[in-house]
């Protein structure tokens, strides 16, 4: 038990790789199978911290571990909408260029302390900006799946799904500000104990 939420954290960094070749498959049904296993991904962040602290197998390996493939799942799957023109790499670049730095610049500060023996876990603006973060994410494939369906019917619908956009690119940005917020932290925490 006490492998398993690593086991679980790593099984995300497999996922991205399903969740895109059923992406990219435009039929109705592929695009369920992807956005289940998104859903079944997203569940397994929550499974693995809790397994973690139920059965006392919280390390600083863990939570480096989480945080960092938390980022590289949120980046894979959004380069795979990016490249289905969900999103607009033009509307994002700038967003993604604050978002790129910021998390470099974290996952540095958590190597520098791994290596001085000092763990840093994710804090509440970091766990919020994540949960904005997959909900940023979960639109977007909801969006594939609609243009997955026939112009005729219900889901493949412009107003709809312009209306779904706007409200993804506002979450994103949302979880922007709270993930510079939480990075100012960061470095705050690596300048006291540098």
């Amino acid at each position: 038990m006490k492998h398993l939420p690593n086991i679980l954290t790593i099984s995300r960094l497999f996922a991205i790789f399903a969740i895109g070749y059923f992406l990219f498959k435009n039929a109705p049904l592929y695009q369920w199978i992807a956005l289940i296993l998104y859903c079944f991904s997203i569940f397994t962040d929550f499974l693995d911290g809790y397994i973690a602290r139920k059965f006392n197998a919280v390390s600083g390996l863990g939570k480096s571990l989480d945080a960092t493939v938390d980022k590289v799942f949120f980046f894979g799957i959004l380069i795979c909408l990016m490249y289905l023109n969900i999103f607009s790499f033009w509307v994002l670049s700038l967003f993604l260029l604050i978002h790129v730095f910021r998390d470099v610049l974290v996952t540095w500060v958590r190597y520098v302390l791994h290596q001085k023996n000092v763990f840093v876990g994710a804090i509440n603006t970091g766990k919020i900006k994540t949960v904005f973060q997959f909900i940023f994410l979960f639109l977007g494939m909801f969006i594939s799946l609609c243009h997955s369906y026939p112009a005729e019917s219900g889901f493949n619908n412009d107003l709809f799904i312009h209306t779904l956009t706007l409200s993804a690119y506002i979450i994103y940005f949302a979880s922007l500000v709270l993930s510079v917020s939480s990075g100012i932290h960061y470095m705050k925490y690596f300048l006291e104990n540098k």
